[in-house]
């Protein structure tokens, strides 16, 4: 929509706001981000990927409701430059993934809320100009950065929610015994 960057950088200017994301749509319409889950996949990715962005009336949350989420996606983010310098902006070790989810969890831990926007939509053409290969120094520093969140679990993503599913669902019994 036209709005989109005011609406994104309103709430970003926000003093309880650390980074705010949007909906982001593949070319077919279906989602490609509607806020990060840390520990979904084993680090973390983007809950409802590739489901239609349509409140379908989940009893645990939906893709189309404005809500807080632990990691935005750096394809599409704002936040004001003051917490942007604040946080000492990403971390240029990262070589492609990692550093927007790295800087959202310094927010959190800051005190700021990370906000999922819905109503900030976009196509985003996902790796359009780069191969699918991530460096093992991406997964490293992941690692280092996600770890409390992996082993403490996601505070704003219902603990009885399958983190192997990118469209939340109870989680199977054989998860259950894991835990």
């Amino acid at each position: 929509n036209s709005e989109w960057l005011t609406r994104l950088g309103e709430n970003a200017l926000r003093p309880d706001i650390g980074l705010v994301g949007g909906l982001l749509l593949y070319e077919n319409g279906t989602i490609q981000h509607a806020g990060v889950v840390v520990g979904m996949g084993g680090w973390a990715d983007h809950v409802f990927k590739k489901i239609e962005p349509i409140h379908f009336g989940s009893p645990f949350i939906s893709p189309m409701v404005t809500r807080n989420v632990s990691a935005v996606t750096g394809a599409c983010l704002a936040i004001s430059k003051t917490k942007f310098e604040e946080l000492k902006g990403f971390n240029e070790k990262f070589i492609i993934c990692g550093s927007d989810v790295d800087l959202s969890l310094k927010a959190l831990k800051r005190g700021y809320f990370n906000l999922y926007n819905p109503y900030v939509n976009l196509y985003h053409i996902e790796s359009k100009t780069r191969t699918s290969y991530i460096p093992d120094i991406d997964f490293k520093l992941s690692h280092d950065s996600y770890s409390e969140f992996i082993e403490n679990g996601d505070p704003y993503y219902n603990i009885n929610l399958s983190l192997k599913s990118l469209n939340p669902k109870i989680q199977t019994e054989n998860e259950l015994k894991k835990c």
